[in-house]
């Protein structure tokens, strides 16, 4: 009977069935009709068993009519005892737009079920009512994840993230926005300092307080087994990147281990560069949050100059077609020969590149913006 109904499931519907989800990628659904719920994914009455793993939902919509209800941005179950587990996944800038629009990123309507987040980012989601983050009838464990930047209206910052209807909510080893004072050890309100939030980017920067801080205890089972080992009894090996989940003997919070980002390409096109050097130098000074401060102070400076100088070129493992790192880029328009950091210190009569910081970390910001122009154009 579901599948039959138009407003429901922009991607996916599933009846009288459990539904694994392993490696998946949904992006910008859309389910547009009055009254809907799931804009990626709907999961109706005879599921016992939902399982996310290692899975993206970025960019889906619920709702497109003011005066309605929708619910589930991203994923919305409502099967009777339903058990939801949702572990190394990303849920970002997805909506639920309406009067009565409730979890832009979850749904949760399962009062008898229950529901578990692990190893998970939920971030930057919208919900016109309750619930930015996550709406849930169902008794709720957050683990090794990050709630941060949901929005919502009508409720407090905490309840923007996470919106529960009179069922308890158990948090452990996570950063929630709003969540003071913090019920247990382990858990915070830090601002996770993702790479580049404007850009979609959700890892982690190398400096952010949320590395390593999460706990190895709690990282699940690969009962999906994603790394195909032909074996579950193992804990999850892998985060939402495939690259190796626990690194530096802790786990981080969130759904990416912060392991190989290069640093320095704001622009997310696999090289580092003039054009990027050109944003950090649009960020100069106080700047909390900012893409270009790499180092997490506060303030985009000489030493983030310092660092973005330091990963000048292709960065390594880019899926866009860079790799093979090394100082040099790919070059200027027309065939000419690629700039380097060391060709830039020579340029200006440094000899180390340590001393060409030095000295662009004195500039204003009108000098810098001038030089760069010369550079490497307007």
């Amino acid at each position: 009977l579901c599948g039959l109904i138009p407003s429901i499931g922009g991607a996916a519907i599933l009846c009288d069935a459990d539904l694994r989800l392993v490696r998946a990628d949904f992006i910008e659904n859309h389910a547009l009709e009055v009254s809907m719920v799931g804009g990626a994914v709907f999961v109706d009455e005879g599921a016992d068993l939902l399982r996310v793993v290692n899975s993206s939902f970025v960019g889906n919509k619920v709702g497109n009519d003011k005066t309605h209800g929708s619910r589930g941005g991203a994923l919305h179950a409502e099967s009777v005892g339903l058990a939801a587990d949702i572990t190394g996944s990303l849920f970002a800038r997805n909506l639920a737009i309406g009067a009565r629009a409730d979890g832009a990123a979850i749904d949760m309507d399962s009062q008898s079920g229950s529901l578990i987040v692990q190893n998970s980012t939920v971030a930057g989601n919208e919900a016109e009512r309750f619930g930015g983050g996550i709406f849930t009838r169902s008794p709720t464990t957050i683990e090794n994840s990050i709630i941060y930047r949901n929005s919502a209206q009508g409720s407090t910052v905490l309840e923007q993230q996470i919106w529960a209807t009179s069922v308890p909510v158990t948090t452990q080893e996570s950063s929630v926005q709003g969540i003071t004072p913090v019920p247990a050890l382990g858990v915070v309100d830090v601002e996770p300092n993702f790479v580049n939030e404007p850009m979609g980017n959700y890892r982690l920067k190398a400096c952010s307080d949320l590395k390593d801080e999460g706990s190895n205890a709690l990282v699940p089972l690969d009962v999906e087994d994603v790394n195909d080992a032909n074996g579950t009894g193992e804990t999850l090996p892998w985060d939402l990147d495939d690259t190796t989940r626990i690194v530096d003997t802790t786990v981080d919070m969130g759904a990416y281990e912060n392991s190989m980002h290069c640093q320095g390409d704001l622009n997310e096109d696999g090289v580092v560069d003039g054009d990027d050097l050109g944003t950090l130098l649009g960020q100069w000074g106080a700047c909390v949050g900012c893409s270009g401060d790499f180092n997490c102070d506060g303030a985009v400076d000489g030493d983030d100059i310092g660092t973005l100088l330091g990963n000048w070129g292709s960065c390594p493992g880019f899926l866009g077609g860079g790799g093979g790192g090394g100082e040099s880029m790919m070059g200027s328009e027309g065939g000419e020969s690629p700039i380097t950091p060391q060709a830039l210190a020579e340029e200006f009569g440094f000899e180390t590149i340590e001393g060409f910081v030095a000295w662009l970390s004195t500039l204003d910001f009108e000098t810098m913006s001038a030089l760069l122009e010369g550079l490497f154009g307007g």
